[in-house]
């Protein structure tokens, strides 16, 4: 099989271009700026505000 997409790659990638980018930056300020890019993404922060208005139903498996 030929993979053309490769998930595990590409999600190297992007840490390793964010531990660039955030490099000398808090982590708690790091997470605060990611949050604020998320929220602000047309597509991801669409998604988010979807998912933070939809209730969850939650049975804890004890």
């Amino acid at each position: 099989m030929n993979k053309s997409f490769d998930c595990v790659q590409l999600k190297w990638e992007i840490q390793q271009k964010l531990a660039k980018e955030f490099a000398g930056v808090p982590p708690e300020e790091a997470q605060r700026i990611l949050n604020e890019r998320v929220a602000n993404n047309p597509i991801f922060g669409a998604l988010l505000k979807q998912a933070r208005r939809t209730p969850v139903p939650y049975k804890p498996q004890f």
